[in-house]
């Protein structure tokens, strides 16, 4: 095995960016942070059929919105929509506290006042393994005061 020492690549985000520190694809890991600004940005609502993540929150409040499946996974094959799922949670997560995001899972985060800055331990990420149902963008009106 070859140590190396690495950088880290930095991807720049309508929501903030993200260094993605490891994507290891033999060993099936991924390891990144993410800064979300306070821009009046969210990421997409997506979700991945095979990424499972664990985001832990390093500083800020992570915005947080989840929605699961009507149904299992497994029970339909094709490309799913919004309309799949049933009503979004939402929540808050401060720093140090964490929170496990399994496949099928749709979600979409932001910062709520200041950044907010997470780590996402994952599966390997892989591009063709998520699917975006709304793309990054201005975070709704109804969204922009405190999850419920």
């Amino acid at each position: 095995m070859k140590i190396e020492i690495t950088k880290g690549t930095h991807i720049s985000k309508k929501w903030g960016y993200e260094t993605v520190i490891a994507n290891d694809k033999e060993a099936g890991y991924c390891g990144k942070i993410l800064t979300v600004l306070p821009s009046g940005n969210c990421s997409s609502i997506h979700y991945h059929v095979l990424k499972t993540e664990t985001f832990w929150v390093l500083s800020g409040g992570l915005c947080l919105e989840l929605y699961e499946l009507k149904w299992e996974s497994s029970a339909h094959p094709g490309s799913l929509e919004l309309s799949d799922f049933g009503n979004p949670r939402r929540l808050i997560l401060p720093a140090g506290t964490g929170i496990k995001v399994p496949p099928y899972t749709a979600h979409r985060f932001w910062a709520r006042d200041k950044v907010c800055e997470f780590i996402e331990f994952s599966t390997v990420d892989n591009p063709s393994d998520t699917r975006r149902l709304i793309g990054s963008g201005p975070i709704p009106l109804a969204l922009r005061k405190s999850p419920s």
